[in-house]
């Protein structure tokens, strides 16, 4: 993990000085510093560019939290529906139940998924 650490100072470097930290100025600083080859060349760099999340891609990202938040709390509403079944029986009775404990109130779901949005790109970009 040698390779990681060489990086991460070159990345850290650049950020102290003020240098945007993108491929072209991570790759330059370690052909200048002599360190390119030692980890691995510039493949290695633009590999890491692939599959590391970035904020240019920040509404992707919320858009396919949103979708995952939703199909849990679908799930979950499921799950108890499937129990009430179980457990009382008469589909009136379940159905009452269902509307009593207001399974899909929109407004709740929208305000927990962007609650969850907003902490799990707090999460990836703020608080790494």
């Amino acid at each position: 993990m040698k390779k990681n650490r060489i990086i991460f100072k070159c990345m850290e470097d650049l950020f102290d000085r003020g240098i945007p930290v993108d491929t072209v100025s991570v790759l330059e600083n370690l052909r200048q510093s002599k360190l390119l080859e030692k980890i691995g060349g510039e493949e290695t760099i633009i590999y890491l560019a692939q599959i590391v999340p970035t904020t240019a891609n920040v509404m992707y990202y919320t858009q396919i939290i949103k979708e995952k938040a939703l199909m849990r709390a679908l799930i979950n509403a499921s799950s108890e529906i499937v129990d009430a079944v179980r457990t009382i029986g008469d589909a009136q009775e379940v159905l009452e139940y269902a509307e009593k404990k207001n399974f899909f109130p929109l407004q709740k779901l929208e305000l927990q998924e962007h609650m969850i949005c907003y902490q799990t790109l707090c999460t990836m970009y703020l608080f790494k």
